[in-house]
């Protein structure tokens, strides 16, 4: 198809539409336009899917034969952020994959993420993505977990009678303050 002005279109036959389409074509003024989740490639006239990956929010310009509307997702801030689905169209779409938090957190938004606390366990077990943290688990009551990395609650011991601890959120004493638990608590 060829768009000539206006959303007005003559195809190859040499019909006329109202150049309504789902991958916009350079126009006759070589203006590019190219919606959320779709990018022009280098040396192409048509939009195309984000791959995966990449988000791409929406372009438009000149068409001057170059890539324009795709940005990889390990460009953001620390790096950290590799996965997107194909059609992205926000930063906020790229995530750490699980597979790579098992043992760390995301304590900071936008951030890498870091090894898990004293009194958590961090099992990576769900995506963060890019402007959101979380992936820490507090022991819960009764329990602390002297080790940092930890990826199992199986980390996180009972706080034994007449000692005191922290399982991350609250302190916890028993009958005698003067006797830390087990692992220097």
């Amino acid at each position: 198809m060829i768009k000539i002005a206006n959303n007005a279109v003559k195809d190859n036959a040499g019909n006329w539409s109202s150049g309504v389409e789902l991958n916009p074509t350079i126009t006759f003024n070589n203006i590019y336009k190219c919606s959320a989740g779709t990018y022009l490639p280098e040396n192409s006239t048509s939009c195309v899917t984000c791959p995966a990956n990449s988000y791409c929010e929406g372009s438009s310009g000149t068409y001057d034969g170059k890539e324009h509307g795709k940005i990889t997702c390990s460009s953001l801030d620390s790096g950290s952020y590799t996965t997107s689905n194909a059609g992205s169209s926000a930063a906020s779409s790229c995530y750490i994959p699980k597979a790579n938090l098992s043992g760390k957190y995301v304590a900071t938004a936008k951030a890498a993420p870091v090894t898990c606390t004293k009194g958590y366990y961090c099992p990576g077990t769900t995506n963060i993505n890019y402007g959101s943290t979380g992936g820490r688990t507090a022991c819960g009551g009764g329990k602390y977990n002297d080790s940092t990395g930890s990826s199992s609650s199986s980390a996180c011991k009972n706080i034994s009678a007449n000692c005191y601890g922290t399982n991350g959120t609250t302190t916890y004493a028993d009958r005698d303050d003067s006797q830390e638990c087990d692992g220097g608590w």
